[in-house]
């Protein structure tokens, strides 16, 4: 058999080159679709301050009503499109009885300014939650809506929330942030881890 031919050697190379410099490209593309497919953090979306409240009023088993999380908007000029909002369950996590909806504007009339932490029942009285998917944060707003999530008093021992998970959108781009918002519930019956980690503070 005979050697290769040298042009026969360049042709190849260059086809090898070429398929390479192929590759790249699309890798590069691909790349970039994925990053450009991942939520953003730090967009414009206000999820106030860490903060936390320990709860040890309510019934073992009862059903009650977490909504310390407000959501705000700092841009002056786009509003936020909200997607969706998950509980981050701590350890152990509470028993959600149903999902993650909002309170709008409107619930100050009933339920006074600002948020409450956790009221007995679900839905609170006098309100209507709304579904959050498609909800907007009008741009330079303050508390604007009120995150809510039913959930059971564990029969003892204590749940754990640790905040929520915030994806939305703004001007076509997609953001995704995390609050630290903290709820420790026990049972009134069975108070004592609750006072203890309250000492613990």
């Amino acid at each position: 058999m005979g050697r290769p031919s040298r042009t026969g050697l360049l042709s190849q190379h260059k086809y090898i080159g070429a398929f390479a410099s192929a590759a790249l490209v699309v890798a590069a593309l691909c790349l970039a679709a994925y990053f450009a497919s991942r939520p953003s953090a730090h967009g414009p979306l206000e999820l106030g301050d860490p903060s936390g409240v320990v709860v040890m009023a309510f019934p073992a088993g009862s059903t009650v009503t977490y909504g310390l999380q407000t959501l705000g908007n700092s841009s002056a000029s786009d509003s936020i499109e909200l997607l969706t909002v998950s509980p981050v369950m701590g350890d152990p996590p509470p028993e959600a009885r149903g999902e993650v909806k909002l309170l709008g504007p409107e619930r100050v009339a009933t339920l006074g300014a600002g948020a409450f932490d956790v009221v007995p029942g679900w839905p609170p009285s006098g309100t209507d939650p709304i579904d959050v998917t498609g909800q907007r944060v009008p741009a330079g707003t303050s508390s604007h809506v009120e995150v809510v999530l039913p959930v059971a008093v564990p029969p003892r021992g204590m749940a754990v929330i640790e905040g929520f998970d915030v994806e939305y959108r703004v001007d076509g781009r997609r953001y995704q942030e995390r609050s630290s918002i903290t709820l420790v519930l026990c049972p009134s019956e069975y108070p004592q881890d609750c006072a203890e980690f309250e000492q613990g503070l």
